[in-house]
């Protein structure tokens, strides 16, 4: 393992050697200023790894705080049977061979609301089959970018 790694270090070592020739006899650039670019970048690579890091964590954070506080709205809110029916409709996706889908949205800490939109789609599918997705472009296939969006659909019973 001593032996792979001496190796290793003599070859990176070389490699460096080379780079610092071509840079010195190419270009003009001197040892010492090949030291200060390569401690300067790793500084600032070390930098943009933390705050891409902070943004993960704010994100994280964030995320958890707008599930907890939708779930608490959603837990106390009385959702209107007749409201939901309007929002439910009829897609006809582009590479489906199957036919029209009955669809409605939902966010997905909206429990409640998709209960409601279960039961309400099911009376207008085939065989009362229905599935939860991400929620979709309208007649694409695509994913909406947003994460936390969500969509019942079933396969609508034909005309």
């Amino acid at each position: 393992m001593n032996n792979i790694e001496e190796k290793l270090n003599s070859i990176i070592t070389d490699i460096e050697n080379i780079l610092l020739y071509i840079l010195n006899n190419g270009f003009g650039i001197s040892q010492n200023e090949y030291y200060s670019y390569k401690a300067t970048a790793i500084l600032n690579f070390q930098k943009f790894i933390y705050l891409i890091l902070d943004a993960c964590i704010i994100f994280i954070f964030i995320s958890i705080l707008v599930l907890i506080v939708g779930y608490i709205i959603d837990k106390n809110r009385n959702y209107n049977n007749e409201k939901i029916r309007t929002k439910i409709r009829l897609v006809y996706p582009i590479n489906s061979k199957s036919g029209a889908e009955v669809v409605c949205k939902y966010w997905i800490w909206q429990r409640e609301k998709k209960k409601i939109i279960e039961t309400l789609i099911t009376d207008l599918t085939v065989h009362g089959n229905k599935n939860s997705r991400h929620a979709q472009f309208n007649k694409k296939s695509k994913p909406i970018p947003f994460p936390f969006l969500r969509e019942v659909y079933g396969l609508s019973k034909p005309s």
